[in-house]
C-alpha cells in the first residue's frame, strides 16, 4: 500500500496560525499533503524506494518507520 496508496493526498485546515520555516500560515489555511510523494521519497525509504520489500514492515523493522513517513489513510488529529 506504500507503493500504490489508496489515498494519494490529504489536507488539513489549521485552527491556529502555523509557523513553518519562517513563513506564517494564518488560521483557516488549508495545507495539502502529497502522500504519494512522501511514500516514494528516497530520503526515507532508501535507494530501493521503488521496490516492493515487505520486510520493511517486519516486526524487527517497524520501529524504524516514523509516524509521518508512512501515512496509509492519513495521520494526526481529525
Amino acid at each position: 500500500m506504500r507503493l500504490h496508496s489508496p489515498v494519494p493526498t490529504g489536507s488539513r485546515t489549521f485552527e491556529e496560525k502555523l509557523n513553518i520555516g519562517g513563513r506564517v500560515l494564518p488560521p483557516g489555511c488549508m495545507v495539502q499533503l502529497n502522500i504519494w510523494a512522501l511514500h516514494h521519497m528516497e530520503k526515507y525509504w532508501g535507494s530501493d524506494h521503488w521496490e516492493f520489500k515487505p520486510e520493511r514492515f517486519a516486526p524487527e523493522n517497524i520501529d524504524k518507520i516514523t509516524f509521518y513517513q508512512f501515512v496509509l489513510f492519513s495521520a494526526g488529529n481529525r
